[in-house]
Order: C-alpha cells, then structure tokens, then sequence
C-alpha cells in the first residue's frame, strides 16, 4: 500500500506517469521496504508517510478541509507508528510553506492540519516519556534516557532515505 500512496504522491506532485511510476518501483526494490516487509522495521511508517503527504497535497490543490484534517491525522498516527519520524512535520510543514500561496494561508486550512496533529503528538509524547520514565525506573540498571541513543540513530539512518528519494525522483522529473 506504501508503493501505491508513492505513486498517487508523485503523480498528484508531477502531473506525470513515468517520474511516479519510477519513483514507486525504485522505493518498491529499495532495502529499507524489504526490512520493513520481514518485519525488522515498523512498515506502517512508509504508509503513513507517505498518505499525510498525498493527502496534504490533494487538501491544497481541491482546497477542502476535511482531506487537510485527514493528511494532518495520518501525520499524527505516523509518530504512534515510529519514534524516528519524530522530525517528518518539519519536512511536512516546510512543504505546506513551500507549496502554498498567501490565500491559502487561512485560519480553517491552519486549524485542519494543525490540531489533529497535535493532539496526536502530545498524546504519542505523553506515551513515550511515560514508557521511558517507566523502564528507568522499573529496571536496576537502566538510565532514564535509555532509548534516546537508538531514537536518534534512526532518524540518522531514515532521513539520507528520504532526501536521496527525492533528489532522484527530480532527477527523473528533469529527465521526461
């Protein structure tokens, strides 16, 4: 389902088959959907991701609200699903700032994508330090922030994924 969200993504970006189609095969062979796939990795982020952004596109070009709340909603279950994505809305957001016009800055299109986000995040906030603060105090041996080192380490290891996807679906863009 992730390969297909890609694809009606980059098709709703491009307005082209072949940079979509190409983008999703390349994501569909990539190493990090095959890991997530034998259930090394949380798979569901893929889809998550990748629906806030179509979904964030789509709510802009038809300007309706309720796909703007949708989009905002798969954003919020995307930080249930993994703890690494914890910077995606900063790529989600700088996407709105970078797509939308002065017009589409009103206050119903701001409350839709920003309020189901946030009571997600500040509930999946809430989880996670609930879950830290437990395992530190529940285990001997354990320090406080036990996790932060592996949070941080898969934000290292996604992100680069995500830029070089990019680069070369407008690699593909520029080339059709």
């Amino acid at each position: 389902l992730s390969i297909v969200v890609l694809y009606l993504f980059l098709l709703e970006l491009y307005g082209k088959h072949a940079p979509a189609t190409l983008g999703a095969l390349i994501f569909g062979m990539s190493a990090a959907l095959f890991n997530s796939v034998l259930s090394k990795e949380h798979g569901t982020e893929y889809f998550f991701t990748f629906s806030s952004m179509y979904f964030l596109l789509l709510g802009l070009k038809q300007h309706k609200a309720w796909i703007l709340c949708l989009s905002s909603t798969c954003l919020g279950f995307l930080l249930w699903m993994r703890e690494a994505t914890l910077f995606f809305p900063v790529i989600y957001f700088g996407f709105f700032l970078l797509y939308t016009k002065k017009e589409d800055w009103t206050s119903k299109t701001i409350t839709a994508l920003t309020l189901p986000f946030s009571l997600l995040a500040a509930a999946a906030l809430y989880m996670y330090l609930w879950m830290m603060i437990t395992v530190a105090s529940t285990a001997s041996n354990a320090p406080l922030f036990t996790y932060a080192s592996l949070i941080f380490s898969e934000i290292i290891v996604w992100y680069p994924f995500l830029f070089f996807l990019f680069f070369m679906l407008g690699l593909c863009y520029a080339a059709f």
